[in-house]
């Protein structure tokens, strides 16, 4: 078992590097070495702490302030215990026991690793510069709704080298992550796994997918062997030998088959968890947050938290779709910035006639003026509540057949509100639909009903715009000139609503023409024509500027 361990981490890891671990007492001695280490950087960090605590930031303070008498008992009980980590590893001793010391020990790892990333944070960043190459490949982590498969099919169909590293286990287990997702035509009563959807579509050549070892992120007898192992093959391949170093390396573990995987491109673009991820790699990378993970993720005030705001500082560029990332570019240090808009696949969201799925619709639920609110029910963000709440006060309202998914955070508020507001004739809720299905949706209705409190466009809004499709949302002043001016119906709360929707109800809009004017303005603005060029261009920017250099 150890050699079959062994030689798949060299063949993953290290490649035709030479192996200098030869047996497992080697490896034990290692990691309990590690740990005395351990112990002694935990001393002296509480001594540097009495002597100077000036010379800690505010934050760090308080946090070792709050905690520092739990950790000298916690120092106390490595020292009583760690005598016994080898005999534990080799023998059979009280389960319970064991599990405790190891828990106490990762506690210390933790806080060692996170005392180090502060350090990290405030140093300046030292790049090294990659010999120029006329190839261009781009590895694609964490697949949020599907951006970065669409993207990797947009390189692959214009001759570039691109893959989506799809790691299903872990950042993109979220069905609406799924690639399959983005091609099916499905309903489906409930969110259906991953694992439902294996077979429902052929493997695409460019996507691949990585494993998240869950394994490793559990203290053990017998992981600890293996969490210091890896620990050695990454030294050798980044030959450094701080303690730190190693002990941060300790919270990416799990994830050692995606940085594998992600080391053989020139270049990555990632989001999400992928972006504390990516400075392990060694390549250069830039960074497309969509939102939580910019906004939520790297201000935590965690291990991940500061690994995530690594990953900002650390990047060789970052691409930024919306205006609104823009408060955060000073305070995460985030260099080399452009904003671009999101991307547009227009070679699969277009004008598609689904008039034989018009007919069907209209045969179960009645002619009239079709509006669909693909968008998920989510009142902060979304605001669906408003839309509602304007439909209630429309009179003449008869004609009007909205559609709404089932999905969201607030679809039982929203369907409870639809109910009490008298709307139940005119709303109808659709099962959740695969982006196939979606798509003959948009195609078979007359508008898209997008967001009402954010301020910039939902990535089904711009799906519907390509398709010729008028679309209902809000859009902030700050994005309208970003964007150059979107011919949305732009309108923010109840009463705008409400005096565009009689609009729509009267006839005084023409549809036709506002989807036309939406699809023309998607493919000068958001379509691969036009925006194609300036992300390879800045691609190339961004390997020019090199990874950083801080694990050796």
């Amino acid at each position: 078992m150890r050699n079959m361990v062994i030689q798949k981490l060299r063949k993953l890891i290290l490649g035709d590097i030479p192996l200098r671990i030869s047996n497992i007492e080697e490896i034990q001695n290692s990691h309990y070495n590690s740990n005395l280490r351990a112990l002694e950087e935990i001393k002296l960090y509480y001594k540097r702490i009495e002597e100077d605590s000036t010379a800690r930031s505010v934050e760090v303070q308080k946090y070792c302030t709050e905690n520092i008498l739990r950790n000298e008992q916690r120092i106390k009980f490595m020292e009583d215990k760690i005598e016994k980590q080898v005999v534990a590893i080799n023998s059979r001793i009280d389960a319970q026991e064991v599990s405790v010391y190891l828990k106490s020990l990762l506690s210390a790892e933790i806080m060692i690793s996170d005392l180090y990333l502060e350090n990290i944070l405030k140093e300046p960043i030292r790049r090294d510069k990659i010999p120029h190459s006329k190839s261009l490949s781009v590895g694609y982590c964490c697949n949020m709704a599907n951006n970065h498969y669409l993207f990797a099919h947009i390189l692959n169909t214009h001759g570039y080298e691109a893959k989506l590293v799809y790691q299903e286990q872990f950042q993109d287990n979220s069905i609406f992550n799924h690639p399959a997702w983005e091609v099916l035509d499905e309903e489906f009563e409930s969110i259906p796994t991953s694992k439902a959807l294996k077979d429902k579509i052929e493997h695409h050549e460019f996507v691949i997918s990585a494993k998240w070892d869950q394994n490793v992120c559990i203290y053990s007898p017998v992981t600890l062997n293996e969490r210091a192992l890896k620990n050695f093959l990454y030294q050798e391949r980044f030959n450094f030998s701080d303690l730190k170093k190693m002990l941060l390396i300790n919270n990416i573990l799990p994830h050692w088959d995606l940085i594998a995987k992600l080391r053989q491109f020139d270049l990555l673009q990632v989001s999400g968890l992928a972006i504390a991820l990516a400075p392990f790699t060694g390549r250069p990378y830039v960074t497309f947050p969509y939102g939580a993970d910019i906004f939520d993720s790297a201000m935590e005030d965690s291990t991940m938290g500061r690994l995530m705001r690594l990953g900002f500082k650390m990047a060789s560029g970052h691409i930024l779709s919306g205006t609104r990332f823009g408060a955060l570019v000073h305070e995460l240090q985030m260099e080399n910035v452009i904003y671009l808009p999101y991307m547009c696949n227009t070679r699969i969201y277009y004008p598609k006639d689904e008039s034989e799925f018009r007919d069907e619709l209209e045969r179960k639920y009645g002619k009239g003026i079709f509006l669909l609110m693909p968008s998920r029910q989510d009142w902060e963000v979304k605001g669906n509540n408003k839309f509602f709440e304007a439909l209630a006060k429309i009179e003449n309202k008869s004609n009007i057949r909205v559609f709404c998914i089932n999905w969201g955070s607030d679809l039982k508020r929203s369907q409870e509100l639809v109910e009490n507001l008298g709307l139940s004739d005119l709303v109808f809720w659709l099962p959740l639909l695969a982006k196939g299905r979606l798509r003959k949706y948009i195609n078979a209705c007359d508008v898209i009903v997008d967001q009402f409190n954010i301020g910039e466009f939902g990535t089904t809004a711009i799906e519907g715009m390509a398709c010729g499709k008028p679309v209902i949302c809000y859009i902030d002043k700050a994005f309208e000139k970003f964007c150059q001016n979107p011919p949305v119906l732009n309108c923010k709360d109840k009463n705008g609503i409400i005096s565009i929707l009689n609009l729509i109800i009267n006839r005084e809009y023409n549809l036709n023409s506002i989807g036309s004017n939406s699809l023309q303005w998607v493919r000068q603005n958001m379509g691969i024509d036009a925006l194609l060029p300036k992300y390879l261009d800045f691609y190339k920017k961004a390997i020019e500027v090199g990874p950083a250099i801080w694990l050796n």
